[in-house]
């Protein structure tokens, strides 16, 4: 009987921990965000990074740290930062499922990024990444003429 109550009390100090984990989680979130609107990128680059250290699976983590490279002027990076987000939403995906909201903005950020920086080709490979993972006939639909907006803009340029 003295087994059962070490079991609860250790399934109930697991559940005090995890939830300690997530406050600590969005507190760090919140705090990220709070200093991007002000233009504080060094001290959100650190909410970000201790987020993500806290959960390297939350992509809002990464998401709020390539910002805050992007505001620091690192492209260099900002563009590891989001390869490194988009190699762990593809290695947690099963193929049936689809893009959660804050998986595909960072997607589409990563997009916006490259093809702001003249890197059509990156730009290009993170739709056809992207096109592999929605399902949806009018997602597919959006993300082919995104890629011709990119194509026509590196033709143009």
């Amino acid at each position: 009987m003295w087994w059962l109550f070490l079991l609860q009390g250790l399934q109930a100090f697991l559940i005090f921990h995890e939830q300690k984990k997530e406050k600590e989680f969005q507190i760090n979130i919140r705090n990220g965000q709070k200093y991007l609107e002000e233009m504080e990128y060094k001290k959100a680059e650190a909410c970000f990074q201790k987020a993500i250290d806290i959960d390297p699976k939350e992509v809002k983590a990464y998401q709020g740290l390539a910002e805050s490279y992007e505001g620091l002027e690192d492209y260099e990076k900002v563009i590891e930062v989001y390869e490194e987000a988009i190699t762990l939403i593809q290695n947690t995906k099963n193929s049936s499922e689809e893009l959660k909201e804050e998986e595909e903005k960072l997607y589409l950020d990563a997009i916006e990024f490259y093809d702001k920086q003249g890197k059509g080709e990156e730009a290009s490979n993170v739709i056809e990444q992207m096109q592999e993972m929605n399902h949806s006939e009018e997602g597919k639909n959006k993300l082919t003429e995104l890629q011709k907006n990119c194509v026509i803009r590196r033709i143009i340029i």
